[in-house]
Formats: structure tokens, C-alpha cells, sequence
């Protein structure tokens, strides 16, 4: 009882010596002003002084925890890893300026086109259109097989070659052309950009390409250019002409047609008005003296007006089919004095099918496939940042409170010892 005693006396000393000591608390104590008037004063000063700076303090610091505050990061020379974990994070605020602001295409965009399969066929070679080449034509007819295909190969063969000349050199003025970045472009819309550029070079070849064949098929069916000893022409079945009479040679419109093909006054053939009216499948044919037979329709293979527009026509459908080939082989294999095994070309999953005119594949440049690919690490890579820069926002950083908090509590201190004085002393006279 006795030490619970002591214990209760010292806590109450401790507290009654807290208690005098905070009443007796002056921040405002004057030599000069000592008298117990003066002295009262300064301790209410003391009082209201430091009610305000913890009333102060305290508004700070609940101001100040729930302010916004932007911090901005550098990292040098970043990692691809780098970028992509920043990118991920922070897609709005992350700019990495290039080192290389200038870069050729061809450093993150390739292409290795590929083409249809004749035009690495057997086909196409000398061994094939040697092969075809009879002893003696003169037991074929006009409709045989074996005399335009001798032309047609080599015609393919040159618009393949075509084709990778006109590929080869856009891709050479594509490679070189340079692709401009201040700062890395964000993944998607790299992707994006790219892919526009890919496509744009495309349409511009395969446009270009289709406007000079147009332009050569035209010339031809304006000019009216054809083979006397390959066409006949009749008066226009449609126009009733009065044979009894003088006509004027002007007025006489004319039907120009290959010289295998039979008109009629039904038909609506005429190289002259429009050359793709007049094609027809081709056959192996054997002529005696007195009689024509056709032994074989070539199913896809046309003939007509002119070459080129028979090739247009034509599918690659018999070349493609095994039995198809064999068979033009066996009659062939009778009279040919060159030795050939011609092997049926696969599509594996071409674009492309067995009865794709040749026109719509010449459209095409006969590309197969462009099997371009892009690369964002390589262009990574040449843009080659020198540094990467982002910023977040943060709320209630303790740094960014107490180094606030201290620098205005400072300035509020001095204003406050300098107006509270006054203040006390005016309401107390006033009193």
C-alpha cells in the first residue's frame, strides 16, 4: 500500500509539473515587458500560437496525402525487356526518343514471294515444247493442241520472269525507301503502319502491272491487227445488204473470225468487235486426206482470235490432272521424236485452284504467296533509344508531404509570431 502510495503522488507530481510548465509556456517572452499584465499576454500568445500551427500542421498534411503528385522516370539505354514491361504499364506517358530517327524498310520488313507452281514447272522448259513438236504437222488440225501450246509455255514462262522483274525492282525501291520516327511507335500502331505500307506496295505493282497488259490488249484490238492467212471475214450477218447493188466498201462492216471457227448468223463471234467472243477448247486432232478427227479435248486449253487472249482464257486444269497429261502423252508419244514424262504440277494449299484462268493469275503477278513478315525487334534495334522517359502519378508520397508540410509551416510561423502579439493585446484593451 505504501509503494502504490509513492507511485500515485509521483504521477500526480509528474502531471501537476506538466501542467505548470504548459501554462507557464512563453514563445513571446520580453525583458523589456515583464510585468504580470505583459506576461499573461504573452502566454495567451504562446496558446493561440501553437493551437494554429497544429491546426495548421494538420490541414497540411490531410492536404497534402491526398494531392496528386507527377513523377517522371528516365531509364538509359533501355533493353527491349525494358520497353516491353514499360509499354505494358505505362502506354500513355512512355516516350523513347530514336537514336536513328531515319531507317531503310528493309531493315524490319522482308518479303520472300513465291509463285505459282508453273512457273517452276517442267513445263515451261524447252524439253516440253520440243516434245510436243510433231514430225509432220500436216496430220493435224487448225484446233490441235499441239500447235498453239508450242507458243503458249514460252509466253508463261516470260510473264513469270515478267512478274519477278517487276517484284524485284519495287522491292528494291521499297527497301530503300526510309521509314521516319522520332520515338519508338508504340507496338500496335508499328503493326499497323507497316502493314498499310505492305499493302500499299502491292496494289501499286499489281495495279501498275494490270494497266500496261490492258493497255497492250488494247492497242491491239483498236488497231484491228490480225493474220490474213489465220482469219476469214464476212459481211455482218446482222445488216441486211443488197448484194445486187453497188456497195460502198465504207459501209460494208465486216466480221473478222479465226479460220478453224464456223459461223453462223447466230453466233455473236467477231475478233474485230471484241476478240474474247471467239475462243474455243483446243484438241489432238488427226487429219488424213479426206477426213478431220478429234481424238482429245484439252479441257482449259482455248484457242481464239489472238495468242495471248487464248492464253487468258485458259485454266491450267489438264496440268494439274495426271490422267489428263497422260493422255495428251500417248498420242503425242506416236509422232514426237523428243522423249518427255510429263509429271501433273500439286497446288499444296495455293492459293489458287485447278480451274483459276491464267488471266486472273497474271493479275496476281502470279505470285503465290508474299510471305512478308515485319519485325518490331529489329526495328527496336536500328531506332536504338538512347533513353526511355514516363510518368505516373502518386498520392500521398511521405517525402512529398513532409517536404511541403515543413517548407510552409516555416513561413506560417514567422507570419504567426509576428500577428498574434498584436492580436492578443488588441482584443485585451479591447476587453
Amino acid at each position: 500500500p505504501e509503494a502504490v502510495g509513492v507511485t500515485t503522488e509521483q504521477q500526480i507530481s509528474l502531471f501537476v509539473k506538466i501542467k505548470m510548465f504548459l501554462l507557464n509556456l512563453n514563445f513571446f517572452s520580453d525583458s523589456d515587458e515583464n510585468s504580470e499584465w505583459h506576461l499573461y499576454g504573452q502566454r495567451l500568445s504562446t496558446r493561440l500560437f501553437t493551437i494554429s500551427i497544429i491546426i495548421a500542421f494538420s490541414i497540411l498534411i490531410v492536404y497534402g496525402s491526398t494531392y496528386s503528385v507527377t513523377k517522371t522516370i528516365i531509364i538509359n539505354k533501355p533493353s527491349i525487356d525494358v520497353y516491353y514491361t514499360l509499354q505494358d504499364k505505362y502506354p500513355q506517358t512512355l516516350t523513347c526518343p530514336c537514336s536513328s530517327t531515319t531507317n531503310e524498310q528493309s531493315q524490319f520488313i522482308s518479303f520472300q514471294p513465291t509463285f505459282h507452281p508453273v512457273c517452276s514447272s517442267s513445263f515451261i522448259t524447252n524439253n516440253w515444247s520440243n516434245y510436243l513438236t510433231a514430225e509432220n504437222g500436216n496430220t493435224m488440225g487448225y484446233l490441235d493442241v499441239r500447235f498453239s501450246i508450242i507458243n503458249f509455255f514460252p509466253t508463261i514462262l516470260s510473264f513469270c520472269q515478267l512478274s519477278q522483274k517487276i517484284i524485284n525492282n519495287e522491292l528494291t525501291i521499297f527497301n530503300s525507301t526510309k521509314y521516319i520516327t522520332k520515338s519508338i511507335q508504340e507496338i500496335d500502331l508499328f503493326n499497323s503502319q507497316t502493314q498499310q505500307l505492305i499493302s500499299n506496295m502491292k496494289k501499286t505493282t499489281v495495279n501498275s502491272f494490270q494497266l500496261s497488259i490492258s493497255m497492250l490488249r488494247q492497242t491491239v484490238w483498236g488497231n484491228g491487227l490480225y493474220c490474213l492467212s489465220a482469219y476469214f471475214y464476212i459481211p455482218d450477218p446482222t445488216i441486211n445488204y443488197d448484194y445486187n447493188s453497188t456497195i460502198n466498201p465504207h459501209d460494208l462492216n465486216l466480221i473478222f473470225y479465226p479460220a478453224y471457227y464456223q459461223p453462223s448468223f447466230g453466233t455473236t463471234c467477231s475478233c474485230k468487235i471484241h476478240p474474247t467472243t471467239c475462243n474455243i477448247l483446243s484438241n489432238i486432232t488427226y487429219l488424213n486426206e479426206t477426213n478431220l478427227y478429234n481424238l482429245f479435248t484439252v479441257p482449259g486449253y482455248y484457242i481464239g482470235c489472238y495468242a495471248g487472249e487464248s492464253m487468258f482464257r485458259s485454266t491450267f486444269e489438264c496440268f494439274f490432272n495426271q490422267t489428263c497429261l497422260q493422255t495428251i502423252y500417248n498420242f503425242t508419244n506416236l509422232i514426237s521424236t523428243d522423249i518427255f514424262n510429263p509429271t501433273a504440277m500439286e497446288l499444296n494449299n495455293s492459293r489458287y485452284n485447278e480451274t483459276t484462268s491464267v488471266q486472273n493469275i497474271t493479275d496476281n503477278l502470279m505470285v503465290e504467296e508474299w510471305n512478308d513478315k515485319t519485325s518490331f525487334q529489329f526495328y527496336f534495334k536500328q531506332c536504338n533509344p538512347y533513353l526511355c522517359s514516363y510518368s505516373y502519378d502518386i498520392k500521398g508520397d511521405i517525402s512529398y508531404v513532409l517536404a511541403i508540410t515543413f517548407g510552409l509551416i516555416g513561413g506560417l510561423t514567422t507570419i504567426l509570431k509576428t500577428i498574434i502579439p498584436s492580436i492578443v493585446s488588441i482584443i485585451r484593451r479591447w476587453r
